[in-house]
C-alpha cells in the first residue's frame, strides 16, 4: 500500500466515508439500527487491511483496535451481528459502489501512472452459498497496480468467453495511458495493443 503519514491516512478515511455516502442502494433500508454506509466503510477498511473474506472483515472489525477506529472516525459504537452485517451489504448497488470506489482510489494514486505496472486478471467466484441467486458463477476482471498494492477497478462478465472485451473496456474506463499492462495470453489481442 502507498506509504503515508497518520494525518494523510486520516484524511483518506474521511474522503472514503464521503464517497461511500454517495453509494446507491438496490433495496430499501428499513428496520435496521445500522447504516449501510457504516457497513461499507467497515468492509472496505477490512479489505484494505488485508482481510480476505467478509467473515474475516467482520471478525477484524470486532477487534479492539478496529472498534476504536470506527468509534473515533465514524461514531460507530457497536458492530452488528454477522448476519445483519451481510444483509446490509446485500442492499448495495454494485455499479454505484464501483463508481465511488474508483473516484476515491484516484486520490491515492500518483498524479502520473506512467511506467507503472497494471495487471489484469479474471477470476470466477465459486461458492455453494446463495448460488440460487445466480444463473451461473460470477466472473470478475480486475485491474491491479502491483507496485502500489491497489486494485484500480473491476468489472463483472457473464462468462469466461466475454473476458477479452471486458478487459478492453476496463482499460478504457481507467485511462491507463503510459502504463505497462500485464495479462495472460488470452488478452494478447491486436485491439488491446492499439488501445494501450
Amino acid at each position: 500500500m502507498i506509504e503515508c503519514n497518520r494525518g494523510v491516512k486520516k484524511m483518506m478515511l474521511h474522503l472514503l466515508w464521503d464517497y461511500l455516502k454517495e453509494v446507491k442502494l438496490t433495496k430499501k433500508h428499513k428496520g435496521y439500527s445500522y447504516k449501510v454506509v457504516e457497513m461499507l466503510f467497515v468492509w472496505l477498511c477490512g479489505t484494505i487491511c488485508g482481510q480476505k473474506t467478509m467473515k474475516d472483515c467482520w471478525i477484524w472489525a470486532n477487534s479492539d483496535k478496529a472498534r476504536d477506529l470506527f468509534y473515533y472516525e465514524i461514531g460507530l459504537k457497536k458492530m452488528p451481528c454477522y448476519s445483519n452485517f451481510t444483509i446490509l451489504l446485500e442492499k448495495v448497488d454494485p455499479k454505484s459502489l464501483e463508481k465511488q470506489y474508483r473516484s476515491w482510489i484516484k486520490l491515492l494514486l500518483p498524479k502520473i501512472l506512467t511506467g507503472k505496472i497494471v495487471s489484469f486478471d479474471g477470476k470466477t467466484i465459486k461458492t455453494t452459498a446463495n448460488m440460487s441467486n445466480f444463473d451461473q458463477s460470477v466472473h470478475i476482471v480486475s485491474a491491479y497496480a502491483s507496485e502500489l498494492g491497489i486494485t484500480l477497478g473491476q468489472l463483472a462478465v457473464n462468462d469466461k468467453t466475454n473476458e477479452i472485451p471486458t478487459v478492453q473496456k476496463l482499460i478504457k474506463e481507467l485511462d491507463l495511458e503510459g502504463t505497462i499492462i500485464v495479462s495472460d495470453a488470452l488478452n494478447c489481442q491486436k485491439k488491446l495493443q492499439k488501445q494501450s
